[in-house]
């Protein structure tokens, strides 16, 4: 297959299109604190546990209109599903152009 786009330019829309399908109609109020994409999200699941983490769950949840029970489920489907874990493997093997 060819295109006349960068494998990280695709990836990167593929990633935003992940989050909007995790989270629809909130994705604006993800990406005003600098979350635009799915792996972004799913990054979280691997931070320390500890206040920080804690006020970042509770600030998302506020966004999301959720609890921060099920902020964190949410973060962990992301991190577990494996077509992104796939993308976000291809981000990292891919050269930045």
């Amino acid at each position: 297959m060819r295109s006349n786009f960068t494998p990280n330019v695709l990836i990167d829309w593929m990633d935003q299109c992940f989050l909007f399908n995790y989270v629809g109609d909130q994705l604006a109020s993800l990406r005003i604190v600098g979350i635009r994409g799915a792996i972004e999200l799913a990054s979280i699941y691997d931070y320390p546990p500890g206040a920080y983490k804690t006020d970042l769950l509770t600030a998302l949840s506020v966004r999301l209109g959720t609890n921060a029970v099920e902020t964190q489920t949410l973060i962990t489907n992301c991190y577990m599903d494996a077509q992104l874990q796939l993308l976000w493997g291809l981000w990292g093997s891919t050269e930045t152009q």
